[in-house]
């Protein structure tokens, strides 16, 4: 596939992967292999190519989702350990909670031999993932319907139409269900019925996946802004940057201040798919890009932040003047902001009370990728081919790692790990603090592009890939220890519960596996 193929195909993967990855397998039928545990993963570049045995991870000292400290540690626990604590014993929104970490409660069992426990059948393919709580499943799909599903035996509770295809990931507050829709609007259902209880209209579609904090809701939009929207009431408390996000649809922003090391992107107004030129994309998306090695990982910290443009909220610029570009990821939630990534390859730090802009970090390519904060270290990859460590209170650069293709998809990370899949097909695992390559592993995909976070239980994550594939990974050294094939590709990031792994695939069905 040339290069243009790859950035037009990358481009309308949020909305049109689907048709295209549908019309690609069924002229490509592609022999998959699906119970094979001796699957190697690709480790860092060493002499001995082989699968080196399992290393022993020192457990990780009970901190984040802990159920013996979830309760009583709240005081004394960082102010992102207790966001996280909040949201315990379940999974509320897309990657389990606001901060986007992606690790399920460690009391959790392993989904081991990757048998399908039951299926639910949609009426259309399932691109959303799911929230799990009280053992109910929470799940929209392009048939326009969000389903309420027994979690127990999969039995359909209900189901409310909405007004187009639900590709945003429901998130649960309080009894209430909050979910995007293409039909340009927010709604808010009731979670025992399905009632929808109040919706905000806002300018484009809403792929976004509501990330839900303290009674708010945060979406973003494809009209270029982020919602901050009262979930007991659906009123709006702000929106960032303003209307004049929204008159700036698919444009890409242009910086106030020269980045350092990051080459500088296009105002060039997108096309009609949201896809700018390919010419004024050679930049930053190119496999001839100058930071990127072919076949290999390169780290590099630099002091003081030089692809960093911090501003105080309220300075001259303003949020009036700024361009987003679309939002098609999901916010996440730090101490006292929301961090909003952009089309226009810029990450918002926004303050949580009133939407005013703390600090923006700027990367050399689209942002489709929702951000993941850590530690209080905001973790985001970019089209630029590079995977970026800031500094969640300065937005100052602390780490980037170079790989060989773009990144498409959202990052977790649990005990002092990062996972992320590159779009050159390989799920990398890094060290949180520097960057250091720790393994990598090969995913099959019938296009470049990865489209599934993964979800980490214990010493295992699992994610999907295009491949039609669930593919169940050990976290301690990259092997595949089985896979789950499904008949179509799969776009959606799984959830973990009690019951199992669930997840969506383009082939109409919700899987639980255990």
């Amino acid at each position: 596939m040339t290069t243009s193929s790859k950035v037009a195909a990358q481009a309308v993967f949020a909305t049109t992967l689907g048709l295209a990855l549908s019309f690609y397998m069924a002229n490509n039928a592609i022999a998959q292999t699906t119970s094979n545990p001796a699957t190697k993963p690709v480790s860092s570049p060493v002499k001995n190519p082989q699968t080196p045995a399992p290393t022993a991870v020192a457990k990780p000292a009970a901190t984040l989702n802990a159920p013996a400290q979830a309760a009583n540690a709240t005081a004394q626990a960082s102010p992102m350990q207790a966001v996280i604590a909040g949201h315990h014993g379940g999974w509320s929104m897309f990657l389990q909670n606001p901060c986007h970490t992606g690790q399920a409660s460690p009391d959790l069992a392993l989904a081991t031999s990757g048998k399908v426990r039951w299926t639910f059948p949609a009426e259309g393919p399932i691109d959303s993932s799911c929230a799990i709580i009280k053992g109910v499943v929470y799940v929209g799909s392009d048939d326009g319907h969000v389903y309420a599903i027994d979690e127990a035996t999969g039995r359909q509770l209900w189901r409310s139409r909405l007004g187009d295809k639900v590709k945003s990931s429901p998130a649960w507050s309080n009894g209430k269900i909050v979910v995007g829709c293409e039909d340009k609007k927010v709604y808010c259902l009731n979670g025992t019925d399905g009632k929808i209880l109040w919706s905000v209209p806002t300018q484009d579609r809403v792929s976004s996946s509501p990330a839900v904090h303290d009674g708010v809701a945060y979406v973003g939009s494809w009209d270029g802004n982020v919602y901050a929207i009262d979930i007991a009431s659906g009123a709006l408390k702000w929106q960032f940057p303003g209307t004049a996000g929204a008159t700036a649809v698919g444009q890409v922003g242009e910086q106030s201040t020269p980045a350092a090391t990051v080459p500088p992107t296009s105002s060039a107004a997108a096309d009609s798919s949201g896809s700018s030129p390919a010419s004024n994309l050679n930049a930053n998306n190119e496999k001839s890009n100058p930071n990127a090695l072919t076949g290999g990982v390169t780290a590099h910290a630099l002091s003081g932040g030089a692809d960093t443009n911090t501003l105080a909220a309220g300075v001259a610029t303003g949020t009036a003047q700024i361009k987003t570009g679309r939002i098609t990821s999901s916010p996440c939630i730090g101490p006292g902001m929301v961090l909003a990534t952009c089309h226009n390859g810029y990450i918002y730090a926004i303050s949580m009370r009133d939407g005013s802009l703390l600090w923006q970090f700027r990367t050399g390519g689209r942002l489709m990728a929702s951000p993941m904060i850590m530690d209080h270290t905001v973790y985001v990859g970019s089209w630029d081919h590079s995977f970026y460590a800031i500094d969640a209170a300065s937005g100052k650069q602390k780490w980037r790692v170079n790989c060989p293709e773009s990144f498409s998809i959202s990052a977790t990370g649990a005990g002092g790990k990062i996972f992320v899949g590159n779009d050159d097909l390989k799920l990398y695992c890094m060290d949180s603090h520097t960057g250091k390559l720790l393994w990598k592993t090969q995913i099959n995909s019938p296009v470049p592009l990865l489209s599934s976070s993964p979800a980490i239980v214990g010493n295992m994550l699992y994610c999907g890939s295009p491949d039609s594939n669930l593919y169940a990974i050990d976290t301690r050294n990259g092997a595949i220890k089985w896979k789950l094939k499904t008949q179509r590709p799969i776009v959606s990031s799984p959830a973990a519960s009690r019951g199992g792994i669930l997840i969506g695939s383009q082939d109409g069905n919700l899987y639980c596996v255990n």
